[in-house]
């Protein structure tokens, strides 16, 4: 079982490194060539479109993964992807109406470039909640190989796309995010209908009348969705607190930099979590809790052998680093390198423990967890960085995750230890 966790999270990190490799090109990309202030305003609409998928999709994607499982020990195979599909599209084009009445109904406060990049946050935001759903799709079937060729494809494509828009086309930044939608919007369909082999049963999807599912989706999704929210709370709520206390261009440096420093841990968590995620909720459903407390010993044992020789060179290296891929304006911002890696450290180990919440059902335990985590995060946030500006927000993000690590390890002691 290790060796096949460790198969499809090679061939996971292959993806994840080709979206890694896009974005160490894009953000020095973005960052250098239109300055601090502008990347700042392409962070700030960039999060709020990840806060917006979280709202639409992420609570369904996780049920995906969770419950595909579960159904195909019944052998009632692609009944979790078929009935989830209305939840989606509905969700997804309620979030993206509720984007277009609010930039407007802000239109008047807001400058002409900056509105331009919120306007095409709208579809991106669409097209990237169905591009999550269709990988949670992919991961849960254990699809590794069609979720590396789709990230190649989509990855590349939305960079190349992307460039062709700013330098042929004279768009702004938001060329970049015009041209993600239309790569989605032109691979995923051909990926879904040619990759995902389910029936789409139309009267299932009308109707919905599934108590029992309706339940299990509610129950373990919606906490899922709050743990989601208090996610992006602990990760990207700061640039906008950067931008109320400091301004743009310390928004754009700091984004700049969290997104290398981090980005290159979370590459290996990310990776594993894929892999070892969809066996383990195999391996509970056929074989129990003894077969699975071993499996995250090693898992947890893996992590650490990779990701902490990695962290040390980013620490070691990250000035350096910073000179080569980004202009002399955001040098000042390599100094906040070391407390988001060893930040970003304790989160992806934490993230191990909290798959045994997600083992067990008990998201409403694991939210209790992220919601200490995330209070601590802004109240930190909120004292250090009127006085110290985005330094502040590297050390808040620093502590934020330690406590993080500490109570999702102990919670998750009291469920089960190994």
């Amino acid at each position: 079982m290790l060796k096949d966790i460790i198969v499809d999270s090679g061939k996971y990190f292959i993806g994840m490194a080709i979206v890694a490799l896009v974005e160490l090109i894009k953000t020095p990309l973005i960052a250098s060539y239109y300055g601090p202030g502008i990347f700042g305003d392409y962070a700030i609409v960039y999060g709020a479109v990840l806060l917006i998928v979280m709202f639409s999709i992420s609570w369904i994607s996780a049920t995906i993964v969770r419950f595909i499982p579960e159904y195909e020990k019944k052998n009632v195979a692609g009944f979790v992807e078929n009935y989830v599909m209305i939840f989606a599209i509905k969700s997804i084009v309620f979030m993206t109406i509720v984007w277009f009445v609010v930039i407007y109904s802000l239109k008047s406060f807001i400058t002409p470039g900056f509105f331009s990049i919120l306007l095409a946050g709208g579809p991106f935001s669409a097209t990237l909640a169905m591009d999550r759903l269709f990988l949670s799709v992919l991961r849960a079937q254990r699809r590794p190989n069609k979720y590396l060729i789709y990230s190649i494809a989509q990855g590349f494509g939305g960079l190349i796309l992307g460039v062709i828009f700013i330098s042929m086309i004279k768009t702004g930044v938001e060329g970049f995010i015009w041209g993600q939608i239309i790569i989605t919007l032109v691979f995923m369909p051909i990926f879904w209908f040619k990759y995902i082999k389910t029936s789409m049963n139309i009267k299932l999807l009308l109707n919905q009348k599934n108590k029992e599912f309706n339940l299990k989706l509610i129950s373990y999704g919606l906490p899922i969705l709050g743990i989601n929210i208090l996610t992006w709370v602990m990760s990207t709520s700061d640039r906008f607190l950067i931008k109320f206390f400091t301004g743009n261009e310390a928004v754009g440096i700091y984004s700049a930099i969290y997104n290398i420093s981090e980005k290159s841990i979370f590459l290996i968590s990310y990776t594993l979590t894929m892999g070892f995620v969809p066996i383990i909720f195999r391996l509970w459903e056929n074989e129990g809790e003894k077969a699975v407390k071993p499996m995250m010993q090693k898992i947890v044992k893996l992590y650490l052998l990779i990701a902490i020789p990695v962290s040390l060179a980013i620490i070691l290296l990250g000035k350096s680093i910073t000179e080569i891929l980004f202009s002399k304006a955001y040098l000042p911002g390599y100094t906040a390198m070391p407390y988001i890696v060893i930040g970003a450290l304790f989160i992806g180990l934490a993230n191990v423990y909290t798959e045994v919440f997600t083992i067990k059902k008990e998201t409403k335990k694991l939210l209790l967890c992220y919601l200490i985590a995330a209070a601590t995060n802004v109240g930190l946030n909120l004292f250090f960085i009127p006085q110290y500006g985005y330094m502040g927000a590297a050390y808040s993000s620093l502590f934020g995750y330690i406590v993080f690590f500490l109570i999702t390890y102990f919670y998750s002691r009291k469920l089960m230890i190994f």
